[in-house]
């Protein structure tokens, strides 16, 4: 799940404005993907974005690693060894 939170730069749209709320349907629209996609509250349970009283979603110290080139090259490396395997 983290993996194709990177790959539709989730993190780093969120991460652009770490201190906005935002609901799913705001960044459904700002990355182009369907709001069902953005399984946001599942990745709040992982502790990768932080779920607010008010339905809305921001960043974590998660968030902001995973926004970052290193993290992206570590998982897209990570999908390609996994996919080696199986």
């Amino acid at each position: 799940m983290v993996q194709l939170g990177v790959e539709l730069d989730l993190f780093k749209a969120v991460d652009d404005e770490p201190e906005r709320r935002w609901t799913v349907a705001d960044l459904a629209n700002l990355i182009g993907a369907d709001a069902t996609l953005l399984f946001l509250r599942y990745l709040f349970t992982l502790g990768v974005v932080r779920e607010n009283p008010d339905a809305t979603y921001s960043a974590t110290d998660a968030t902001r690693w995973l926004a970052t080139d290193a993290a992206e090259s570590d998982v897209k490396q990570n999908k390609a060894a996994n996919r080696a395997m199986f």
